[in-house]
């Protein structure tokens, strides 16, 4: 493929996620893990959807900033989906039967990304 041709190329796939992104909302893992979560910051879109998941070993219980929204106990190798808007605070918490306070995010600002 010449350099024109690649040029065109990453043009069109450039378009593609564009589209892609902004009219199917993703599904983005995040592990509950003991101790923290993984990846501790997560790159979303408006509609998005972060499906976290208990790899730890006791219950967990997630909420976001002064209780703007709390999760049931997720159990251990259970799940919990958060849908993403706009009007998030950008920061999450919570604790598993130890009771230590774990702490992940989000940033609504695209991912940073090399070539």
């Amino acid at each position: 493929m010449s350099v024109t041709g690649w040029g065109r190329y990453k043009e069109h796939l450039s378009c593609l996620i564009y589209f892609i992104k902004a009219f199917a909302p993703l599904l983005l893992p995040v592990l509950i893990l003991d101790g923290g979560y993984f990846p501790a910051i997560v790159y979303v879109g408006r509609g998005d959807n972060i499906i976290f998941t208990n790899n730890s070993e006791a219950e967990h219980t997630m909420s976001g900033p002064e209780g703007t929204w709390v999760s049931e106990p997720i159990p251990v190798d259970g799940t919990y989906v958060l849908n993403i808007n706009n009007q998030l605070a950008p920061t999450y918490s919570g604790a598993g039967a130890d009771d230590v306070l774990m702490e992940g995010s989000f940033s609504y600002e695209p991912a940073p990304l090399t070539e």
